[in-house]
């Protein structure tokens, strides 16, 4: 499969996993804003008191994934750190990026 079908793969299965987990967030307390939505390029943003994640959907030029990041970031110790991260690689499935998803939810709502 060329990229190209693979991003819009991973772009309607992000989408898809947003719309079906709004309640779920709003019930966690998990604010969320899409800052950026097109054919290329989903960028949505997630915050709680505590911790802000990013989700990110693009063909990845220099990255250390190919299409999906996900990060999570805390201040401690007055510094803003990366607390949890999960990348993609040629080898992801979709049940991985569901996983991930949840796993990450799950995270920054402790």
């Amino acid at each position: 499969m060329d990229n190209t079908k693979i991003l819009e793969k991973y772009l309607y299965l992000i989408k898809n996993w947003l719309d079906n987990n709004k309640k779920i967030l709003t019930q966690l307390n998990i604010d969320y804003s899409i800052l950026m939505n097109n054919s290329e390029v989903f960028l949505l943003n997630l915050e709680t008191d505590e911790k802000m994640g990013e989700i990110l959907v693009e063909e990845a030029s220099f990255a250390p994934y190919k299409f999906i990041k996900f990060e999570i970031a805390q201040i401690i110790d007055g510094q803003a750190q990366i607390v949890f991260a999960w990348y993609d690689d040629e080898l992801t499935t979709e049940k991985d990026i569901e996983d991930a998803l949840n796993d990450g939810i799950n995270f920054l709502s402790k």
